[in-house]
């Protein structure tokens, strides 16, 4: 394609600046895949064929029309609208009050359990513990004694 179809679809895109980037990008894509799905032809031999430069002028001058632009833009906005649409109410289906209750309880239940775990590790670790921070500093070795001699 030539560049002044691009700067033609640019112009055309610039006139909804409200649009989003994925429908702009969907105009492009759509614009650039309709031209080239037409330049190239096959025949039932599998033997292809391309374009002369006049039907690829035309072709190109064709898919870059104002009305073919804006029934591309139209139909990104609709594609994205029931994309948005669908997922929002896949979304609202998938998360209601019976699931996020469930996800609470499973949170609660994983902690309260991880908080026993931890309990019963420094529980059976206790004078292994005591070993490691007397061995840290030879001050705490004799309040470790005396922690010990008074248990």
């Amino acid at each position: 394609m030539k560049k002044q179809s691009f700067d033609k679809v640019k112009q055309f895109l610039q006139k909804y600046p409200d649009a989003k980037s994925v429908e702009k990008d969907f105009v492009i894509r759509k614009v650039v895949e309709t031209f080239y799905s037409n330049i190239v032809t096959q025949d039932a031999n599998g033997i292809v064929t391309e374009k002369t430069p006049d039907e690829k002028n035309t072709i190109e001058d064709t898919i870059t029309s104002e009305d073919n632009l804006t029934a591309y833009f139209d139909n990104a906005k609709k594609f994205y609208s029931d994309y948005e649409n669908d997922s929002e109410r896949l979304f609202r289906k998938k998360i209601g009050r019976e699931s996020f209750i469930k996800s609470l309880g499973s949170n609660i239940l994983a902690n309260f359990i991880y908080a026993l775990l931890l309990l019963a590790i420094f529980f059976v670790a206790k004078d292994q513990i005591k070993t490691w921070i007397s061995s840290t500093n030879p001050d705490s070795r004799m309040k470790t004694e005396l922690i010990t001699k008074e248990e």
